[in-house]
């Protein structure tokens, strides 16, 4: 089931607030936050291209 965009932000405010959150969940999280930043920047690169 997939969460929804503000079921993702709240399970990722939760794990970082968790004071027993393992090092290899956080780095899965960190993971997950490069990787949409990356698509973000990538999408507004996109976009100033084609103004």
């Amino acid at each position: 089931m997939a969460l929804s965009q503000q079921g993702r932000e709240a399970h990722a405010a939760d794990l970082l607030a968790a004071p027993r959150a393992t090092p290899d969940q956080l780095r899965f999280l960190l993971h997950r936050i490069h990787e949409s930043l990356t698509d973000v920047h990538r999408i507004a690169r996109s976009r100033r291209s084609l103004a």
